[in-house]
């Protein structure tokens, strides 16, 4: 009897275990899901206050993870990307409502999308933190590696 009582309350712990698991799965946990690799920027031209950022973008998880913007503080910062027109030029468009599919990933890289950065002034550092924003306003924390532009 007292082991039957045990196996039933063992059962009815994991099933609650199980529930608050499954109904717990939320922006936080897909925020862990995300993952940025890879993310550098080139420092500008000697003149230029303007600069290109790279990185990659992992959604491990099963859900859609939707970007919203990019903060890197005095530095302004937007997604782009670069584009040939009907004429043959080479063009540059702002990139909204980015979106990473599950179980995907989103490469910025050059001569495609990459983040234009501008409000260089002097920079010593060798990496620049950022927090990416998703549409549910979470933040994620990553830095951009520095690179001299020689």
């Amino acid at each position: 009897m007292i082991k039957d009582i045990k196996k039933i309350t063992l059962v009815r712990t994991l099933i609650l275990c199980s529930f608050l698991i499954m109904s717990g799965y939320s922006a936080k946990e897909i925020d862990s899901d995300l993952i940025i690799e890879d993310a550098y920027l080139k420092l500008p031209l000697q003149g230029s206050r303007m600069a290109a950022a790279y990185l990659r973008f992992i959604n491990k998880g099963n859900e859609i993870v939707y970007l919203e913007s990019l903060d890197c503080g005095a530095i302004k910062a937007d997604f782009h990307e670069t584009f040939i027109n009907k004429e043959g030029n080479i063009k540059m468009r702002r990139l909204e409502n980015l979106s990473i599919k599950a179980f995907s990933s989103l490469e910025f890289k050059p001569g495609s999308k990459h983040i234009m950065m501008s409000g260089f002034d002097k920079i010593t550092n060798s990496e620049l933190s950022c927090n990416i924003i998703l549409e549910n306003g979470k933040k994620i924390t990553f830095s951009f590696e520095i690179l001299n532009n020689e």
